[in-house]
Parts: structure tokens; C-alpha cells; sequence
């Protein structure tokens, strides 16, 4: 009676023990399966962001392929010097305020700002358009302090995707 007691007591003992054991595995499959969820959305939102910057870069470098410019002429006018460029990539060039026009006797040519109220500075006009979309011209005018003397002129004009051209004339 002893024995069959202490069996019972040890089956019983015993089926607390392996509903113990299910238990604590289904818990650990449970934070398992929760861990890997948490990983994976982590992964793709990162992959997301990702896939984000890497469009922006490469449409910047598309625009950058596909924006030319081209100076066509310049010449002296007074105290400005006149420059007509023209677009000649295959996209709109949008931020024309933006470029960076340089200017002066060759071999020294300096930064000139766009219309500050100071001299020197530049301006522009685009003809037929209010973008400067492929195939228009544009003037820009760069006004000066005093009018050019006798000599060797250099004029470069880079838009802010990069695209750049130069020009260089004689007085």
C-alpha cells in the first residue's frame, strides 16, 4: 500500500514535471517566434529607408547625366558683360539662382553672387519660358563696378546639378 502510494505520488510529481517542461517550451517558442517578428520588421522598415535614399541618389545622378549647358557668346557692354547660355542637356534645369557664375580677366577669374546689391553681381532672363527647360536660352548679365579694359576675358557658368561650361572673349 506504501508502494503503490509513493508511485502515485511519484506519477503525479512526474506529470507536473513534463507539464513543466511544455510549458517553459511553449514560452521559449512563444519569445521565439515573437523575437524573430520583431527582427524582421526592423529588417524591412530598414530596407525601406534603404530603397528610399538609394532612388534619391540615383535620380540626382540621372539629373546630373542630363543636364548640359552650353555658353554660346559673351561680350562686353559697358560696365556689364553680357553671357548667353543655352540648354542643351535633356531635363529642366529648375534652380537657376543656384548656379555659380565666375568672372574675369583670365587666369583670375572670381565667384560672382547672384543679385546682391553690392558690385559685382548677375541677374538672368530666360527667353520663352519661365523654366529653363531643354533647348531655351538664357542671358545672364554681370553687372560690374567700373567697364572692362583692353584684355583676355574668362566667364564660367556651373548650375547646381553640376553641369558646367566656359567662355572666354577679348576686349
Amino acid at each position: 500500500m506504501i508502494l503503490l502510494v509513493l508511485l502515485r505520488r511519484y506519477l503525479v510529481l512526474g506529470v507536473v514535471v513534463v507539464v513543466n517542461e511544455v510549458m517553459s517550451e511553449a514560452i521559449l517558442l512563444i519569445a521565439s517566434i515573437t523575437l524573430a517578428s520583431l527582427l524582421s520588421v526592423l529588417v524591412i522598415s530598414k530596407y525601406g529607408v534603404f530603397e528610399s535614399t538609394f532612388g534619391t541618389m540615383v535620380n540626382n545622378e540621372r539629373t546630373t547625366l542630363l543636364a548640359k549647358i552650353k555658353v554660346v557668346y559673351a561680350h562686353d557692354n559697358g560696365s556689364s558683360v553680357v553671357v548667353w547660355v543655352k540648354n542643351v542637356g535633356s531635363v529642366p534645369i529648375i534652380e537657376v539662382s543656384k548656379m555659380d557664375v565666375y568672372f574675369g580677366v583670365y587666369g583670375s577669374a572670381s565667384y560672382i553672387p547672384y543679385n546682391v546689391s553690392s558690385l559685382p553681381t548677375w541677374s538672368y532672363k530666360i527667353y520663352n519660358g519661365n523654366v529653363w527647360a531643354p533647348g531655351l536660352t538664357m542671358l545672364i548679365t554681370i553687372k560690374l563696378s567700373s567697364s572692362l579694359t583692353s584684355g583676355v576675358y574668362y566667364v564660367k557658368v556651373m548650375t547646381y546639378e553640376g553641369a558646367s561650361d566656359e567662355y572666354v572673349f577679348s576686349v
